[in-house]
């Protein structure tokens, strides 16, 4: 009889494996449509006003300097070829590869909007009443003006449309002339707010539309779930057998051990009682019907090593769909593969065999590491096959990680060149204009405790979850502090809140503002919990995606969020929720309030006394909770008769429980203000903005660098002599600069029929061996290499147009203002002045260093120092006898304080031997 209801049970499940009902297409269309007809509703005040109806592209605005404009705007228009209907260049985005590319392109130039329409008149004809979705991109002319209100200077270029860019417009799957009409509409809304919001940065503005581009894309009908394994078997790469029993690896196997051939296909029949044979074989015991399905933690090296086979499996992943490589299962030296596809829809898992990953992934993978993967459709992929398998033959199929190093040895000033906005004001001499960021939003979850006691295996069990039912927030701004609050009790509370903060974040941001919109500037508003990294980030974070907002960065692991921004698509806004213990050592609030002299005192609330059962009977009552629901299991304290006195007097103040939570949840917010306040003073005073750091070490190695630097003028004079002989150039080292020279100019377009030649050799070699760098005075030595600067950067290097420069100056020249790159020059000869730590360039030095760190926990001992008579040190390498030398400086301590954690403070790891060599 069981038998039988088995059978049954597996008739019912091949049939509904080939009737899955195709998608809903309209549930799937619903979402673009929303968004699009909420753009239009909130953007609808903005209308497209004609600037100049006699032009041949939409104007925006009126341009400066109307002769480079048009020069430009023909040049652009010029790209496409209305006769011939070609344009010239590559439309999709080449960065992207694992992105979705269109299959066709609709090209045109456009002088007015009823050229847009028309265009998507004729793609839809085109279509033939297909359903397709459609993305859009435009051809933008835009106007930079550089230099400042007395002296400016107008320059003018053009972008091309292209798909990766299409992302910026809301795509819509188009069904219809309903459609079509919808996305007209929509258009002509996004042209109105480019004309209202024509600049993209504090230099440039877009000021015309000169062409459109519409991107064709195949409809996957595969979805976003796996509703059944229907869409796999298909596949011709992938093979299904029918079996009743859980043998589907075992089955899967049997493709290996009997393949298929053109005058033999075996029978699913035959393959159950070859996976049945292959099972005794492996595990030494008959198959039972009982057998609960292959174990790859505990089975899989028993197989590999039985059957003398490499497993790889492989997975389908439907964002974007995918099949991928999840996991390689090897023995050395064996050239046998087996290839399996591994599904999981979070309740059933089901193996088939894959008789060709690459028609299958697209992906051609490394024969000896298994690991490195190539696209087929790659035009270099034999080149980047061979480079890769001659490096991965020499490493033995292991991934051998490569440091690249800096080609230059650069100053190491974190607090001003990990800063945008210090590092502008200190380059053009406004440093009294520097601020923190000093506003921000503070936020805190209350979670009820869910019996839940599920085992996972043999040792593992979950006796709990928590679920989130109160949220509250404190907002410090420049008009000053004020709290919201939202629970349980309000539907969808979390998401209010979000839409709230979103709001409040708005002005958050205008007050963190600099007035002055050329400085470089952090937007991102921080959003500031206390242990929020393991578990309120945790709780929200489903709530962190919607239509409105997604997360656009996250930084750490999947079980602790050390950083998450969330971005308005809407408004543009961007939050940063950070944890407040990355910048402190305390482990607990009331630790931390007290010693940063918080006014306000961490409250008292009964956790484990409510839960999810009873939350609701207890939280109406009006009496204060009794002493015994403050016990604490879990540490097993009570509450002192003197605390309870003190929550009795605070409990008196509210009606309900309710009123109370909401007090002690806002309360448990605004305590934070002072800490963070006192933090965010105390690092300023080294020129640190603590918010823009992610952690208490790289604000600590800030400060570090920023009392190193503390004596840094720019306008100081810095000029030292080195004791290096002078360069003396060799023909070798010559001819390869003219080479460079020649390829440079040629690839910018410029003249190099007068290029500097081999036969300037001795010419060039007496200017490098006796004048200097024409930028920063130095010598010219091997360590200080020469190159040349051109003087008129329209023309190619010829010797008239070519002065010599160290090849520092010149790579921080190209492309900087003038102050910026007199920072940056200034900053290297203030390091090398003062002998100041820098960054390693030498691949010999980094080797030597690398091999003395190790892991494991550090047991930090360090020399003593007397202020007054021990001298500061430093390190340096030498490279002929390759080790690290030890150098007393001249500088004396001043004064000697207790350092807790030196790794922390310096980024050195001490000998806990002789104490002396760090790495």
């Amino acid at each position: 009889m069981e038998d039988e209801d088995n059978q049954a049970k597996h008739r019912n499940f091949l049939d509904e494996l080939h009737s899955v009902p195709e998608m809903n297409i309209d549930v799937l269309f619903e979402t673009n449509q929303y968004e699009i007809s909420d753009y239009i509703r909130v953007h609808e005040k903005y209308r497209y006003h004609q600037v100049d109806a006699d032009n041949d592209v939409i104007m925006l605005c009126d341009a400066w300097n109307e002769e480079q404009f048009n020069r430009i705007k023909n040049q652009a228009l010029s790209r496409f070829d209305k006769e011939t209907k070609t344009l010239k260049y590559s439309t999709y985005d080449q960065f992207n590869d694992n992105k979705q590319k269109p299959i066709k392109q609709y090209y045109d130039n456009v002088s007015q909007l009823d050229d847009v329409d028309n265009l998507l008149d004729s793609t839809y004809k085109n279509q033939k009443g297909q359903v397709f979705k459609l993305a859009v991109d435009f051809g933008v002319i835009i106007e930079r003006v550089d230099g400042n209100a007395e002296a400016q200077t107008i320059t003018y270029k053009y972008l091309l449309p292209i798909d990766a860019n299409s992302e910026r417009r809301v795509p819509l799957e188009i069904r219809s002339e309903q459609s079509i009409s919808l996305y007209k509409q929509y258009l002509r809304t996004v042209v109105g707010t480019m004309q209202e919001r024509t600049n993209t940065d504090t230099h440039e503005k877009i000021i015309a539309i000169f062409s459109v581009m519409f991107f064709i894309f195949q409809y996957p009908l595969g979805g976003a779930a796996i509703p059944s394994l229907k869409q796999h078997i298909k596949r011709r790469e992938i093979y299904y057998v029918d079996c009743k029993v859980n043998l589907c690896f075992w089955t899967a196997y049997s493709f290996i051990t009997m393949p298929n051939s053109k005058d033999k296909r075996w029978k699913d029949g035959s393959r159950i009682a070859e996976a049945k044979r292959i099972f005794h074989r492996v595990n030494g015991v008959e198959f039972r019907d009982n057998y609960q399905g292959f174990d790859f933690v505990n089975d899989i090296d028993n197989f590999i090593n039985k059957e003398q086979v490499n497993v790889h499996m492989y997975t389908y992943s439907d964002s974007p769909p995918r099949y991928e490589l999840l996991q390689n299962y090897i023995i050395d030296n064996k050239e046998k593969q087996f290839n399996i596809l591994f599904i999981n829809d979070g309740i059933n898992a089901h193996i088939m065999y894959i008789s060709d990953v690459e028609a299958l992934t697209g992906f051609r993978y490394c024969n000896i590491c298994h690991r490195q993967a190539f696209r087929i459709k790659d035009p270099n992929l034999q080149v980047s096959m061979r480079n890769h398998m001659k490096k991965c033959q020499i490493n033995g199929g292991k991934i051998v990680k490569k440091v690249i190093l800096e080609k230059f040895a650069k100053p190491f000033v974190p607090h001003i060149l990990s800063n945008k906005t210090y590092k502008y004001l200190l380059a053009n001499n406004l440093t009294h204009l520097f601020k923190p960021t000093q506003y921000y939003i503070i936020y805190d979850i209350e979670t009820l405790e869910k019996k839940v006691n599920e085992k996972f295996g043999d040792c593992s069990q979950v006796i709990a979850t928590l679920v989130p039912y109160a949220i509250a927030s404190t907002v410090k701004s420049a008009s000053g502090i004020h709290s919201f609050y939202y629970d349980i009790r309000t539907d969808d509370f979390l998401d209010k809140w979000l839409v709230q903060l979103f709001e409040e974040a708005k002005q958050v941001k205008k007050d963190n503002k600099y007035k002055d919109e050329t400085i470089p500037q952090y937007f991102e508003v921080p959003v500031i919990g206390f242990n929020s990294a393991k578990f309120d980030t945790s709780l929200v974070f489903k709530n962190l995606k919607s239509k409105d907002w997604t997360i656009s960065k996250y930084l750490g692991s999947t079980s602790i969020a050390k950083q998450i921004v969330v971005k308005h698509k809407q408004f543009g806004i961007q939050l940063r929720f950070v944890d407040f213990k990355i910048y402190t050592t305390h482990t607990r609030l009331k630790d931390c309030v007290r010693d940063f002299g918080g006014i306000y005192k961490k409250g008292k609330f009964p956790h484990e006394f409510i839960n999810t059962n009873n939350y609701m009977e207890q939280l109406n009552k009006s009496e204060p909770f009794p002493i015994d629901a403050f016990d604490n299991q879990l540490r097993n304290k009570k509450l002192s008769e003197l605390k309870y006195q003190e929550y009795l007097v605070e409990a008196a103040k509210f009606k309900t429980r309710w009123d109370y939570l909401k007090y002690y949840n806002i309360s448990d917010t605004r305590i934070l203000i002072e800490p963070i306040d006192f933090l965010i003073n105390l690092m300023f005073k080294y020129k640190v903005d603590m918010l823009t750091n992610i952690s208490m070490a790289q604000c600590a190695n800030a400060i570090k660098y920023a009392m190193c630097y503390n004596g840094f003028d720019i306008n100081g004079n810095y000029n030292y002599e080195s004791t290096d002989k002078s360069i003396d150039i060799t023909q070798c080292y010559w001819k390869s600069k003219v080479e460079s020279y020649i390829e440079q100019d040629s690839k910018k377009g410029r003249d190099s029929s007068n290029n500097d030649s081999i036969d300037d050799y001795y010419y060039f070699k007496d200017i490098f061996k006796n004048q200097r760098c024409h930028i920063c005075n130095a010598r010219f030595t091997w360590k200080n290499r020469p190159t040349l600067d051109r003087i008129n950067n329209k023309l190619g290097h010829s010797k008239s147009n070519v002065i010599p420069c160290c090849l520092y100056c010149n790579t921080y020249k190209a492309n900087r203002d003038e102050n910026s790159m007199k920072l940056l020059i200034q900053l290297r000869k203030y390091a090398i002045f003062k002998q100041l730590p820098m960054t390693l360039i030498s691949d010999e030095g980094y080797q030597l260093l690398r091999k003395g760190i190790t892991g494991g926990i550090s047991n930090v001992m360090h020399r003593y120092n007397i202020a007054g008579e021990t001298r500061i040190n430093h390190f340096q390498y030498d490279k002929e006898k390759q080790f690290n030398i030890l150098f007393i400086n001249d500088g004396i301590n001043a004064h000697i304080m207790y350092i807790s954690d030196v790794e922390a403070l310096i980024g050195f790891r001490y000998c806990n031997i002789c104490h002396r060599q760090a790495f």
